[in-house]
């Protein structure tokens, strides 16, 4: 005979309505083009109002004596689906790795660098913070290891974070099991795998995709320590919450939450847990102390005392909206967010409230309370610093999928055993092809079009890795020239062609054809062609019509450069790209000052060459920009047009600082040598019809 599963928390005539209702709702929040008053309304009434009134209802009665995620006649889960629910997990992380996003964030790049050198130089390059915003190191120190065992390409890249995000499915479920039921721990690892949040943050290597497998290892051990109630397992809960710290910053309130826990809930294990919290924290902390940790988490606080209070509020909800419904940052800004909806579809969305009515059915009063408070602390890091960071408050990730595990427990409950299995795998199905649609099509399509790149993102950087990677596959490898450019932040073809870059890559293999290629500014091209006579010089984004003109990539054989300009070009190239983890250090809200010295002790190396003279210059205008030094900028680039070369865009971009600061006439001249130049690929003529606007307002332009 079959066993008879737990009364149902909500009867049939009840839950369904309540969850249509739900879905319906979080469905024209997230994709009817309302007036924002109109959503509020409906906000209300289809979500806030029946909540209120389930709630009101419920709060009165006995609970069950059975909770759904203790309950093992729920879902009978046979053992061969476990390791199928992997495969699928598996497939969905690797599958388009290297196509999906197309070409890195700066912000990836810039982690693949600093773990690039680890991979490189050793043990000896290591640290315990990175970059300006501080980063903890522990992602770092395992790609570098990554890099070091199967190379330094995109493709590692992006099976880094992959790999890690595949590892959270099996540490979550092992967790879930610790705490709940097989069949509620088989909801909980099929939303992990299969949902649109996990997957799409397991596509980004970044920091937070080691901090979910962290707080995933956590909750399995705290799974361990309740079975248990051993002194052991409190102090090694410790040692992984103390180790946290190394992951992201958004780790300290995953550490307050499992304090909490660890107080409420076995407060024998206390000491035992912070112990081993301080012990493996305290070198950390030792540096943060060192290098006055904070300064990164003042730039991007959100509260500022000379704003109005209103709308600094509603940013700190953007990442709200942004779980169930809709990012509200402009479309022209980039972020770690969704893309078509929110990050749980309204299927997902409609669960998640649907549980919560769960668990104010089910649950202690202890435990709800504990679960609003650390729904609270997980969100606090996204409320301070406004607008939309999925990292930041990445830590919530399990509490929504614990939430929607318990509104898809209370649907099945509803049901007959025979039809459960039915359902569950129609929602399942229909919820993955919403997200695999969010994931595959809304996402990709942002990059398939020039249009929808944004500073983040490098398409000329991505079309010269096409070209060279052709190169490569046809004559072995080169060497490619990429740090003469301005600005040496954006990493990102260093790391796309690091396998077979001769400048960066102590080993790359023998050459067909000794090559090089060189990166540089468009209006350069006659300069570089005396000396680097390439077959041809392609400008990489003239679509995009930036307005310096963008970069070029010439691929020129060895033997037809000249060989003193060619071995010039090459130490000032390599003198650049150790200028890297500086520049990586001085940067927003820090001064470029230390970059600056250490580039004008540099100097000798360009000194005499005109096109390196104009290579060196700009970088000094690029820094003086940086710190708003716009005197200086200016001299760098009257320096960088008279020692180096009179090209366009230095000619343009002075007549734009002179409009800033309303020197009209000096700005007019400017802007007229640049429309004179050939090849001239700027923004000059609209430079002078912005001039002609301002002589006649008198207003001071935008910038």
């Amino acid at each position: 005979m079959r066993k008879k599963s737990s009364v149902p928390v909500f009867e049939p005539k009840v839950v369904w309505p309540l969850f249509a209702c739900f879905v319906l709702t979080n469905g024209l929040l997230a994709f009817a083009p309302l007036p924002w008053g109109w959503k509020g309304v409906l906000g209300l009434l289809g979500l806030v109002l029946p909540m209120l009134l389930v709630s009101g209802k419920v709060r009165g009665l006995a609970r069950p004596p059975k909770t759904l995620w203790l309950d093992e006649t729920l879902l009978p889960v046979p053992g061969w689906i476990i390791p199928l629910l992997i495969l699928a997990a598996a497939f969905f992380r690797f599958i388009h790795l290297t196509t999906l996003s197309q070409w890195p964030l700066t912000d990836e790049a810039k982690s693949g660098y600093f773990a690039m050198q680890l991979a490189s130089q050793g043990l000896g390059s290591a640290r315990l913070l990175y970059d300006f915003s501080q980063l903890p190191p522990l992602y770092i120190w395992l790609e570098g290891l990554f890099f070091k065992l199967f190379g330094v390409s995109l493709f590692s890249l992006w099976c880094f974070p992959a790999l890690l995000s595949l590892l959270a499915v099996g540490a979550f479920y092992q967790g879930a099991r610790a705490h709940f039921s097989r069949s509620f721990a088989f909801l909980l690892a099929a939303l992990m795998a299969l949902s649109f949040w996990p997957l799409y943050a397991g596509r980004f290597s970044h920091q937070g995709s080691l901090l979910l497998l962290w707080e995933c290892l956590a909750f399995w051990m705290t799974g361990k320590m309740a079975q248990q109630a051993s002194l052991k397992y409190s102090f090694y809960l410790g040692l992984l919450t103390g180790a946290g710290f190394y992951t992201f910053t958004s780790w300290p309130g995953a550490a307050l939450v499992l304090a909490v826990w660890v107080f409420g809930f076995h407060r024998k294990g206390l000491w035992p847990f912070l112990a081993g919290s301080f012990l493996v924290y305290l070198p950390l902390g030792v540096a943060w102390l060192a290098k006055g940790y904070g300064g990164y988490i003042q730039h991007v606080w959100a509260l500022n005392p000379g704003e109005a209070w209103g709308p600094q509020l509603l940013r700190g909800f953007w990442d709200f909206a942004a779980m169930f419904w809709k990012s509200a940052v402009p479309p022209n800004l980039f972020a770690y967010k969704p893309f078509w909806g929110g990050y749980l579809n309204p299927l997902l969305a409609g669960c998640f409230f649907l549980g919560v009515l769960v668990l104010l059915r089910q649950g202690t009063a202890a435990w709800a309370r504990f679960w609003g408070l650390a729904f609270l602390l997980f969100y606090l890091p996204g409320f301070l610093t406004g607008g939309v960071e999925m990292f930041r408050i990445l830590p919530i990730l399990p509490l929504l999928l614990g939430g929607t595990a318990m509104g898809l427990s209370a649907l099945l409950n509803s049901l007959k055993t025979s039809r459960r299995w039915p359902v569950l795998g129609f929602l399942f199905l229909f919820s993955l092809g919403l997200d695999c649609h969010h994931l595959f099509g809304a996402y990709r399509d942002v990059w398939n079009h020039p249009d929808g790149w944004f500073a983040s993102k490098s398409v000329e950087r991505l079309r010269a890795f096409r070209i060279l990677d052709d190169v490569r596959k046809d004559l072995g490898p080169g060497l490619i020239v990429t740090e003469l450019v301005p600005d040496l932040y954006d990493q990102s073809l260093s790391i796309a062609t690091y396998d077979f870059n001769g400048q960066i890559n102590p080993d790359p293999g023998p050459s067909r054809d000794p090559w090089v290629a060189i990166l540089a500014n468009a209006h350069y091209q006659p300069l570089l062609s005396k000396n680097f006579p390439a077959p041809r010089w392609i400008r990489l984004a003239p679509d995009t019509g930036p307005p310096d003109g963008g970069l070029i990539l010439g691929v020129v054989s060895q033997s037809a450069c000249n060989p003193e300009a060619l071995q010039r070009l090459l130490q000032a190239d390599r003198a650049m790209n150790g200028l890297v983890s500086l520049v990586y250090e001085n940067r927003d809200y820090k001064s470029r000052q230390p970059v600056v010295e250490k580039l004008a002790s540099l100097h000798p190396l360009f000194e005499g060459d005109p096109f390196l003279e104009a290579c060196f210059w700009e970088k000094m205008a690029d820094n003086a920009y940086g710190d708003r030094d716009y005197d200086a900028q200016v001299a760098a680039l009257k320096q960088a047009i008279e020692k180096g070369y009179p090209a366009a865009h230095l000619y343009n971009d002075l007549g734009a600082l002179y409009l800033r600061r309303s020197r009209f006439q000096e700005a007019r001249e400017s802007f007229e040598k640049a429309l004179h130049c050939v090849p001239n690929f700027t923004s000059a003529a609209t430079g002078l019809q912005m001039l002609e606007e301002a002589e006649k307002t008198g207003e001071k332009p935008k910038d």
